[in-house]
């Protein structure tokens, strides 16, 4: 596991090798996001903190899904993470390239029993302006049949003053109601109503979605996190139909390190288990030689 980084406009990043992940980000010295501090502390993928989600993001149930006719089931990747949560590119090791104030990632993997095509994934890191970090995923199926996709990313912010104090302003239509195991509730079960017309307050128990994003002519939903003097607003090209694009909201609560100094605010283009809904499993389908791709940028003001 190697650590690259870049500088650029005032800004620094620092990208580990193993899943393209963020480990900082700071803006005029001022540190943003709540990465891994070492490299033994992201083998323990405690938290999944600020990782790349793919082809996948969030949960399938029992780390089963349902291709066809054909169950498949996701190997442990240990014994204290979950069959099935996130993807399958979170601790590989990427291939990588530098340039001013750009950070560049590929890997793939093959086919397998699990999943039944080989992939590629890009992710890049750019950063655009002083204060604004963009960062791009290009998933390619380079099999010779189709297969569901889905990306995301799993950032946390950090805060500045106490989480109660935080407000997050996100215009959005439903939340998604989930079981015991965070699970969409089947068909129309799955989502309630939200009131967003205010800013919501981030209670220390938060794991919860929303969907039916509001999105602007170019097709970009945002969230903007206020908390104390500092202000994270994050964009990203999600559908805004409702069980398609979401953003995951987690408070952090139960890490292994500083739960509640920091919120996950985490862009994802479909709901936990999408694989195994098939009403959205079909609109995941990608085609042979085809990319899926997913951008997001954050703006931080201090």
């Amino acid at each position: 596991m190697q650590v690259q980084k870049a500088e650029n406009r005032g800004a620094a990043i620092a990208v580990s090798s193993a899943g393209a992940t963020l480990r900082s980000w700071k803006v005029n010295g001022v540190e943003i996001v709540d990465g891994y501090r070492s490299n033994a502390e992201q083998e323990t993928l405690d938290g999944f903190r600020n990782a790349i989600l793919a082809p996948w993001s969030n949960r399938i149930r029992n780390g089963k899904w349902q291709d066809g006719e054909e169950t498949r089931e996701i190997p442990k990747h240990s014994a204290e993470i979950e069959r099935g949560l996130h993807g399958l590119f979170f601790a590989r090791n990427f291939d990588h390239e530098e340039d001013a104030g750009e950070l560049r990632y590929t890997a793939q993997i093959a086919k397998s029993d699990h999943w039944p095509a080989q992939m590629r994934l890009e992710v890049s890191y750019d950063i655009k302006t002083e204060n604004t970090l963009r960062i791009e995923m290009r998933c390619t199926n380079l099999s010779d049949r189709s297969v569901p996709v889905g990306l995301g990313w799993h950032p946390y912010f950090l805060l500045d003053g106490p989480l109660a104090e935080a407000r997050l302003e996100v215009s959005a239509t439903h939340w998604v109601n989930v079981d015991g195991e965070l699970i969409p509730l089947p068909g129309e079960a799955a989502f309630r109503p939200a009131d967003t017309a205010q800013p919501l307050s981030l209670s220390d128990d938060l794991d919860a979605a929303l969907t039916g994003i509001d999105a602007d002519g170019c097709g970009w939903v945002s969230a903007r996190l206020i908390t104390g003097r500092r202000e994270v607003t994050i964009r990203s090209q999600l559908d805004p139909e409702i069980g398609s694009g979401n953003f995951h909201l987690f408070s952090g609560r139960g890490l292994a390190r500083d739960g509640g100094r920091a919120v996950a605010i985490e862009p994802c283009q479909y709901l936990p288990d999408a694989l195994n809904r098939a009403e959205i499993a079909a609109k995941m389908m990608l085609e042979p030689g085809a990319v899926r791709e997913l951008s997001i940028e954050v703006a931080a003001k201090l």
